[in-house]
């Protein structure tokens, strides 16, 4: 599976990037390379950090998720309440924070994406 992990943080994505062995995965710092990537790289998934330089919030889902012909998976480390039913409401397919749990639960929702 392709994956575009958009992530600023390079411990978080060095952590993440671990978890999705043996998938093919290309790593964005911000959201505008993630947006430059898309077409050449054509990811299957992407997992989406919802704090990058620049962009915020539920806005970088809307930003990304009108370009981006794929599923959308946010991992964040501020999956708030009122966060976390915003991206669902507006199409994530889950909402995963970045602490141990959260990343051991990418490889189970990537499978159920394969599906």
């Amino acid at each position: 599976m392709r994956i575009l992990l958009v992530e600023d943080n390079p411990g978080d994505a060095f952590i993440t990037k671990r978890t999705l062995r043996p998938h093919e995965v290309h790593w964005a710092t911000c959201l505008s390379d993630a947006v430059a990537a898309l077409p050449s790289f054509q990811p299957q998934v992407v997992l989406l950090d919802l704090g990058l330089p620049d962009s915020q919030g539920i806005d970088t889902f809307k930003r990304l998720s009108s370009v981006a012909d794929c599923p959308v998976v946010v991992l964040t480390g501020n999956a708030n309440e009122d966060i976390r039913d915003g991206v669902l409401a507006l199409g994530a397919v889950d909402v995963l924070t970045k602490t141990t749990e959260g990343r051991e639960r990418v490889p189970a929702v990537l499978e159920g994406l394969a599906r």
